[in-house]
């Protein structure tokens, strides 16, 4: 595989710019949309939610880096009941 997905999570918002090049706008674009928008690795970890995936899961955004997609959801939904 190459190249690695890192989450945005709790970046420094100019570093984060500089970083992200002209793909800034669409960081904007998934931080502003009222959609949860969640990018999971191949693991099912969270590498990046927006605020509203926070508001839909009732977690601060924040701290949904690194939960399992399972763990991220499971207050709100029976999806991944057995």
């Amino acid at each position: 595989m190459t190249g690695a997905v890192h989450s945005t999570i709790n970046k420094d918002p100019g570093s984060l710019a500089e970083s992200l090049g002209p793909y800034h706008y669409l960081h904007t674009i998934l931080q502003e949309t009222p959609n949860g928008v969640v990018v999971a690795g191949l693991d099912h970890r969270v590498i990046h939610a927006n605020p509203a995936t926070g508001r839909f899961c009732g977690v601060p955004y924040e701290n949904l880096a690194g939960r399992t997609v399972e763990q991220s959801l499971a207050r709100k939904t029976t999806l991944f009941s057995s």
